[in-house]
């Protein structure tokens, strides 16, 4: 290289290891991460995630253990959404919020449409040593999944799901919210402390009904239940040729 690689390069290769699966150069570059850096909990995090996702549990447990030795400690995952002026947080696998029970219904309505499309859950997001019933529960339980279906919930179908994630968007819930945009036609964005995750899904007649601005709140919501059922989406091809004929 032209210049001498910092922290951030190092960073960006381990990263790119983590994605292609290169344990060994992985750890040569964790090392060093951790030698330049040792106050970043970040470098620890990707350090450790290297290691889990090749089953190297020892590693993981002696990164953990140089995490605290050196007085730091992972912040848990949190969402946040905005609604009316109120923000509401959630943490991975928490289960103190009162739509609780609402929340995880709806996830698992969602869940099962978006694996008609294609949906299969991504236990390698899971970097823990549990089994498989285990991630698929921990999976379900990530926090930005929570914030979105109470988004879902508690907004109608013209608006767009904001939130914001603490750390890192993981694969399984990237690939979820991008199928869940698709069956209930809303957009979503989500904003973690890397990146924007930004899913579209026009749907041409919720937008001409909106600008015409002569929904009632009934109206509204019946939309919503065609939406999530699934319904709407041959409404929409209908109306689509509809107007075909008519232009």
């Amino acid at each position: 290289m032209p210049e001498k690689p910092d922290a951030r390069i190092w960073s960006s290769l381990l990263g790119a290891c983590r994605i292609h699966g290169d344990i060994t150069l992985g750890e040569t570059v964790a090392n060093k991460l951790l030698e330049l850096e040792p106050h970043k909990v970040e470098h620890y995090i990707l350090a450790s995630n290297l290691f889990a996702s090749s089953g190297r549990w020892d590693d993981v447990r002696r990164v953990r253990n140089l995490l605290k030795e050196n007085g730091l400690r992972k912040d848990p995952g949190c969402s946040w959404i905005d609604l009316k002026g109120k923000v509401y947080c959630f943490m991975a696998g928490d289960n103190q919020n009162p739509e609780c029970a609402a929340i995880h219904v709806m996830w698992s309505i969602l869940e099962e449409k978006i694996s008609q499309i294609g949906y299969v859950p991504d236990t390698e997001s899971v970097l823990h040593e549990v089994d498989e019933v285990e991630k698929l529960k921990l999976l379900r339980g990530h926090s930005e999944k929570q914030a979105i279906v109470f988004g879902l919930l508690n907004t109608s179908a013209a608006v767009k799901i904001r939130l914001y994630k603490n750390i890192r968007m993981c694969r399984d819930c990237h690939n979820a919210t991008k199928l869940v945009s698709k069956v209930v036609g809303r957009e979503i964005e989500v904003r973690d402390n890397k990146r924007f995750h930004h899913f579209k899904r026009w749907i041409l007649l919720l937008q001409r009904l909106l600008v015409a601005e002569s929904l009632n709140s009934n109206f509204i919501i019946l939309l919503e239940t065609l939406l999530i059922s699934g319904v709407l989406a041959v409404l929409l091809c209908f109306t689509q040729e509809s107007c075909k004929k008519t232009t």
